[in-house]
């Protein structure tokens, strides 16, 4: 075998070894939590709950339980907010509201959530825009969605 032959072979498993390294250390680097419909489902019902618990007081009246179903997502764009991936989620979702006396259920409300990855990469958060002025950057209500079990 030349010399020229030799370098070449180690050349080849320099690349090989290379690409199995990467591929190695990829795999372990901490992921962030995955977008899903489970996730989605929950900030939509944390959005609504809020309301109905809002109309509640105010009608002095028990406050439903939420279920989410049939969520379809029509539009996802990602963006940076506060230096943290987000994204921005519009679609249709069925809503049942579960009262003590009776079930009230809605076909194809629409959704317009902010979805925000944290850094540690194990939690979501869902942002909500404060009303700001046309030429004004907008402020960020943010809440903890809680990890899916």
């Amino acid at each position: 075998m030349s010399r020229k032959q030799r370098r070449s072979k180690r050349a080849m498993v320099r690349i090989f070894l290379t690409v199995i390294l990467v591929g190695l250390l990829t795999a372990c680097g901490v992921a962030a939590p995955l977008l899903n419909s489970q996730l989605i489902e929950k900030a939509i019902a944390f959005q609504v709950s809020q309301t109905q618990k809002q109309l509640s007081q105010q009608l002095n009246q028990p406050t439903p339980s939420v279920q989410i179903s049939q969520l379809r997502i029509k539009k996802q764009e990602s963006s940076i907010v506060n230096k943290l991936p987000t994204y921005h989620l519009q679609g249709t979702y069925n809503l049942n509201l579960e009262f003590p006396s009776r079930q009230v259920t809605q076909k194809q409300n629409l959704f317009d959530v902010y979805l925000q990855s944290q850094i540690e990469g194990k939690t979501w958060r869902l942002l909500i825009p404060e009303s700001t002025t046309e030429d004004a950057k907008p402020i960020w209500r943010s809440y903890l969605i809680p990890p899916l079990y």
